[in-house]
């Protein structure tokens, strides 16, 4: 792979968002409104996302997916990270199994759950100048003082199950685990730690180049959603 200043990071948690899309969903009989975060749109077979990952994202997306067959590849924008990882590495095992490709546009940043849903494609790639990260998690509780407390997840002994939901995943889409290590030993929960593109290949996070260019349908938004998320990506 070409070295273009392409870079990884991955957040655990962020909860930056500033669109949102309504998304009904029928349950028992009922039409309950959700409203997620993420932002979606399809443009030829491409499905564009925009936006922090949340609790109804993997239902917002399937259900596009699933009425849209034609859709081959999902395109990541702007993605700060997932308030639910959860149902975010749910989403990750449907792409996988729909055999669909993921991209992470030019110009643009993913991280956390943006990283997990990169992962899921069969072909992974990214253009010119994106950032992408990795760091550690954290399970966190406030004491009844009030005070934030946080374990890291480097505390925890390698066999511990707390390892599962993430160390499981990776190592589904990637054949082994050893990005989840390096993940979690590369900055602590509430720091970062940008990748350079030789990692990238090192760990096989990306795995091909797009030889296209994708134009983001959602420009202002993704403006917007790339100046919270991107506040500290590497310059120059």
């Amino acid at each position: 792979m070409k070295n273009h200043f392409l870079y990884v990071a991955y957040f655990a948690m962020l909860f930056f968002a500033v669109v949102s899309t309504q998304v009904t969903f029928a349950h028992a009989g009922d039409q309950h409104q959700y409203t997620s975060q993420t932002k979606a749109e399809i443009v030829d077979d491409n499905l564009f996302l925009l936006g922090t990952f949340d609790d109804y994202t993997a239902k917002y997306v399937i259900a596009i997916l699933e009425q849209n067959r034609h859709i081959s590849r999902i395109v990541l924008t702007a993605n700060p990270g997932s308030i639910n990882d959860a149902e975010t590495l749910r989403l990750g095992r449907y792409i996988r199994q729909r055999g669909l490709d993921t991209h992470l546009i030019k110009g643009g940043v993913a991280t956390s759950g943006g990283v997990s849903l990169l992962l899921a494609g069969i072909n992974r790639s990214a253009g010119f100048n994106a950032f992408l990260g990795v760091h550690s998690w954290a399970q966190c509780s406030r004491d009844n003082r009030g005070e934030h407390h946080c374990i890291q997840a480097t505390a925890f002994e390698e066999d511990d199950k707390a390892h599962d939901l993430h160390r499981v995943y990776i190592k589904e889409m990637l054949g082994d685990d050893s990005f989840y290590w390096f993940s979690i030993h590369s900055a602590a929960h509430n720091s970062i730690h940008w990748l350079a593109g030789e990692e990238l290949i090192q760990y096989r996070v990306i795995n091909t180049e797009l030889e296209q260019t994708l134009d983001i349908p959602f420009a202002e938004a993704f403006a917007r959603e790339y100046e919270l998320t991107c506040h500290n990506c590497p310059k120059g």
